[in-house]
């Protein structure tokens, strides 16, 4: 693959009297903080809601474009000096259009998208009587809402699992746990389901996060519809309803599915959901499946 040019990554003739917006991702700690060899990020991502402009990576850096070989998707490997923080800026504009690519709908064949025996009985059970995929679809998104109480974790329900568990009620959950059970029970239900995973700015913030977001988009009976039950349960509102932006706010997605693998320097690196950047350190042992990652500390303002 040859890389493109990721220092100016921008399109050739932009129409100005569009707005276009700017995702400037602040990283607040340093490669020698955690011993890393670099930064793996995002490269961008356009979808029916959004055009992907461009990245600007920061000077002095050097940038190696790698790819997910199972989806397509494009990351970015940056290397520079050890000392400094980097800063990281993206390029959108908004658009509202019928035409999602078909490469997102995952296919279910991640550890974190595979549902178990036990999931797809559950689903099966669920949706015996509905008539149609949109109705299967409503009683698994309500399900879904039911299953969860809002909260962070400090483990997900799905770590060290081969694929995606059954659940009961009362699982606590944040926004990761519950679209990839989504994802997961449309799966089971043969119903298309694409995950993605970016940032959220709420209104009250001004422009600013310090953390990821992810949402879902289904397709059943030919209609594609988009679900944030996070956000609907941040509002207590139990009633969920299809909708890109149920809490007011602006997003922005950097990627799409789970469970990508990106062959870098140090070897493979799987991430399970992929939108903000981690240090990327050094393998752990020559037999280890996959590089590991650290936690980079962000701020990203939207302009």
């Amino acid at each position: 693959m040859t890389p493109p040019d990721t220092t100016t990554l921008i399109d050739d003739i932009l129409d100005l009297e569009e707005q276009i917006y700017t995702l400037t991702v602040e990283v607040e700690d340093r490669a020698m903080d955690h011993g890393a060899i670099g930064l793996i990020a995002p490269l961008g991502l356009t979808t029916d809601r959004q055009e992907w402009l461009g990245v600007t990576t920061p000077e002095g850096w050097h940038a190696d474009i790698v790819a997910d070989a199972r989806t397509g998707q494009s990351a970015m490997v940056l290397t520079g000096p050890a000392w400094i923080s980097p800063t990281l800026t993206y390029r959108f504009r908004l658009r509202d259009k019928d035409n999602l690519p078909g490469r997102v709908w995952s296919r279910g064949d991640t550890r974190f998208t595979r549902p178990s025996e036990e999931l797809e009985a559950s689903v099966a059970a669920l949706i015996s009587e509905e008539p149609s995929q949109a109705d299967a679809l409503r009683a698994i998104v309500d399900s879904t809402t039911e299953l969860f109480d809002y909260a962070h974790p400090d483990q997900h329900f799905f770590d060290d699992e081969v694929a995606i568990p059954a659940l009961s009620c009362g699982v606590d959950g944040s926004c990761i746990d519950i679209n990839t059970y989504l994802v997961s029970s449309c799966l089971a239900a043969g119903i298309d389901a694409a995950y993605f995973a970016g940032y959220f700015f709420p209104v009250e913030r001004g422009g600013i996060t310090n953390d990821m977001h992810c949402w879902v988009a289904t397709r059943a009976d030919g209609l594609k519809e988009e679900w944030d039950i996070a956000h609907h349960l941040k509002m207590d509102r139990k009633q969920i309803e299809p909708g890109y932006n149920p809490r007011p706010g602006m997003r922005f997605a950097l990627s799409f599915d789970r469970g990508l693998v990106f062959d870098t320097l140090v070897g493979p690196v799987e991430m399970g959901h992929f939108s903000e950047p981690e240090w990327l350190l050094p393998r752990p042992s020559p037999d280890a499946p996959h590089a590991s990652t650290a936690k980079a500390k962000l701020t990203v303002t939207l302009e």
